[in-house]
């Protein structure tokens, strides 16, 4: 679960000034046209932290989910992988592959 709120706080962290910049632009005002522009008036404007301005809500909100759903994830990997292990070899590869090199080989 750790792994699952590193990552997306990372990934909030690098992909949030996005968000910021595609909210301004729904506002539907003539200001914020297009996306590198906005980002440019948002943070000449504002300022830095205005791109950030919500994170920490978004990571309230993003982290648990998260984290709930690596933790589903690996518990149904897990279930399927105990339950099918026993009449496939689900993750094994099988002992002798037979490509036929090795008979003409040997007949020849």
């Amino acid at each position: 679960m750790a792994a699952a709120a590193v990552s997306r706080t990372c990934a909030a962290f690098l992909t949030y000034p996005h968000e910021v910049a595609r909210t301004r632009m729904r506002q539907g005002t003539p200001r914020y046209r297009s996306f590198w522009p906005t980002l440019s008036l948002v943070f000449h404007e504002e300022g830095f932290r205005a791109l950030y301005r919500g994170l920490c809500t978004q990571l309230v909100r993003q982290i648990p989910n998260s984290a709930i759903m690596l933790s589903t994830y690996e518990a149904v990997v897990y279930g399927l992988t105990r339950y099918y292990a026993e009449e496939t070899e689900f993750y094994e590869a099988p002992d002798v592959v037979e490509t036929g090199w090795e008979d003409k080989k040997n007949h020849a």
